[in-house]
């Protein structure tokens, strides 16, 4: 079996994953790797909700915001 550090990448997967789903709360051991990854996909989020919306970006995080059933409308 892998050592925790060696298993980085796949938690980072899996946190970006669930976060996008909305999931808030994390445990991971690499809370800087997690953390890092976890601001550019808010990032990247609230970029596209913007662009869907065609409108300025949201005033809090994304996970708050409300995304379109259909983005491809």
């Amino acid at each position: 079996m892998q050592e925790a550090r060696d298993r980085v990448s796949g938690t980072v997967a899996t946190t970006v994953l669930a976060f996008e789903q909305g999931a808030t709360f994390f445990r991971v051991h690499d809370v800087r790797a997690n953390r890092e990854a976890l601001a550019v996909a808010e990032a990247v989020l609230e970029v596209l909700v913007r662009e869907r919306a065609g409108s300025e970006p949201p005033d809090g995080p994304v996970a708050d915001q409300p995304r379109p059933a259909n983005p491809q409308s």
